[in-house]
């Protein structure tokens, strides 16, 4: 079966597209990543089962649909990639530009108050894992993008953590901690202050499985089953 997001405008346009490695692209578990001509679309080819390709096509709907509620409610700057197309090998998703912060803190050439608003991000993250309890699963400095906000990738794993976001969350922070000097407190949590208690997990859900149907259902049901009803 084809997934295709009901957002794309024409999809036989993606057909005519020239996909090219990505400078990072690589074969991991059986995976290649290219980027489009246009730099708008990426495309993941994986040697996988087709449910394992909409598994993570429809949880990359449901982040991109919390993330887009929290910057509508909040003023949040933080971004998920938007899913397009799961056929065959392959899915279809938005590109995500920017500098990965792993590279960025390494390179020290991060002025001080762009340093402070990249943390506040980080706490912006933080806060809105915890108001819904999530887990990206492989949260690590390589899978955080910067520009003009923070764009958050490699979400296939990510799911209802059962009280472990804290967690997820310390152990990043200590890691950024090594790359940088001085406390990185303030700016942390600055951000998670600017974001409100709230919970917004279930507005979503709803909204995914309107747009999806019960396909959509099985497979986020799977994922966030765990979490306490609201």
């Amino acid at each position: 079966m084809v997934v295709i997001n009901p957002t794309i405008e024409n999809t036989l346009e993606l057909d005519k597209l020239q996909w090219s490695p990505l400078l990072t692209a690589h074969k991991k578990r059986s995976s290649i990543v290219e980027v489009s001509s246009d730099h708008k679309y990426l495309r993941k080819t994986k040697r996988r089962r087709g449910n394992k390709r909409d598994a993570e096509f429809y949880n990359l709907a449901f982040w991109n649909s919390l993330l887009t509620n929290y910057r509508i409610e909040t003023g949040s700057q933080i971004y998920s990639p938007t899913p397009y197309i799961a056929e065959g090998k392959d899915l279809i998703m938005e590109y995500g530009h920017g500098i990965d912060l792993d590279r960025l803190l390494r390179s020290g050439g991060v002025g001080t108050e762009d340093m402070a608003q990249i943390l506040r991000y980080i706490g912006q993250l933080f806060k809105i894992k915890n108001n819904e309890g999530l887990v990206h699963n492989d949260l690590g400095l390589r899978h955080l993008l910067v520009n003009g906000g923070l764009f958050t990738i490699d979400l296939e794993n990510a799911r209802y953590g059962n009280g472990q976001s804290a967690i997820e969350n310390e152990d990043l922070a200590e890691r950024i901690k090594k790359l940088l000097p001085g406390s990185i407190n303030d700016e942390i949590n600055e951000g998670l202050s600017a974001i409100p208690t709230l919970s917004l997990a279930d507005k979503t859900l709803a909204a995914v499985k309107s747009i999806y149907g019960e396909r959509a259902n099985f497979y986020l049901r799977s994922r966030y089953r765990d979490m306490p009803a609201t």
